[in-house]
């Protein structure tokens, strides 16, 4: 769903952090070069685990130069892409934005029923 080409992932990572189960890969651009890493992170779910959110984003890598002059590349920070909350009996999707190609005016489209949905997870935290 998140990148239809899977033939061309490579470098799939699964790791966890304190707070997030993620997975990890590059993909392999046609002329050989390879992109940023990109990260699939789960954040949470509900109380009665009905809905999970996630989140997809780049992770941004610096060239930066050390005392000697070489060159080293240093994560730096992330580029978030979209957040979703999935239903996990109906497999649903709830995106937070919505990219609406056709429109000149507006590309992305914040997604009413995802910011509404968000409120369960605040309700529950209470």
């Amino acid at each position: 769903y998140l990148h239809p080409d899977r033939e061309r992932i490579v470098d799939i990572e699964l790791y966890e952090t304190e707070s997030r189960l993620c997975y990890k890969w590059k993909i392999e651009f046609k002329s050989g070069g390879i992109s940023a890493p990109y990260v699939l992170a789960y954040y949470s779910s509900t109380q009665d685990g009905l809905y999970h959110q996630y989140a997809i984003y780049n992770e941004i890598w610096d060239t930066h130069y050390d005392e000697n002059g070489e060159t080293y590349k240093e994560h730096t920070r992330d580029s978030y892409l979209n957040f979703w909350i999935v239903n996990s009996e109906t497999k649903e999707l709830i995106p937070e934005k919505i990219f609406n190609e056709e429109s000149e005016e507006e590309y992305i489209i914040w997604n009413e029923r995802y910011l509404d949905m968000l409120d369960l997870y605040s309700e529950e935290s209470e």
